[in-house]
């Protein structure tokens, strides 16, 4: 620090300083970014059209929007429940996976909140219910359809347009 030569400065160096305190520079205009309240992943998947733009009906509570994955292992989808919704009991005859992106839902074993990850397997017999306070949009990977406990789940499985595979 010592071997530093002072810096010259311009004559008037001092009233441009004391101008740009008085005229500041507008603040940068609001970006057109849009703020997503989906991961990227996800956000990447419905950008490159890989995910059916319009959520379709299952049922009075639940629509759906079913991903095209390029592959036929699993069904994925974005689930939505709509607050105090609940879906038909079911159990599933394979693999479930699902992770809560927005709000929260419940069923008989606990309540599952944003970032909450579970999954389900044969002999998982659950009705899940979306939360009081608002909907709840989950991502699902389902490795075979699910199967409607009541009775007569067979005459309303085709009403409900449940299908998933």
């Amino acid at each position: 620090m010592s071997e530093a030569k002072p810096l010259e400065l311009e004559d008037d160096a001092f009233d441009a300083v004391m101008a740009n305190l008085d005229n500041p520079e507008q603040a940068p205009a609001k970006s057109d970014v849009k703020v997503s309240r989906f991961p990227f992943s996800v956000d990447k998947l419905m950008k490159n059209n890989l995910v059916s733009q319009t959520w379709k009906r299952l049922s009075g509570s639940v629509d759906v929007a079913r991903f095209e994955t390029g592959q036929d292992e699993f069904e994925v989808a974005l689930h939505k429940i709509c607050a105090g919704g609940k879906t038909p009991k079911h159990d599933h005859q394979g693999l479930e996976y699902t992770v809560v992106l927005k709000g929260s839902f419940s069923d008989e074993n606990a309540v599952y909140r944003e970032g909450d990850f579970l999954i389900r397997e044969p002999g998982d017999v659950h009705q899940p219910m979306g939360a009081q306070n608002g909907e709840c949009i989950c991502l699902s990977a389902l490795s075979a359809p699910i199967k409607l406990t009541n009775p007569l789940g067979f005459l309303m499985k085709p009403w409900l347009r449940i299908n998933p595979m």
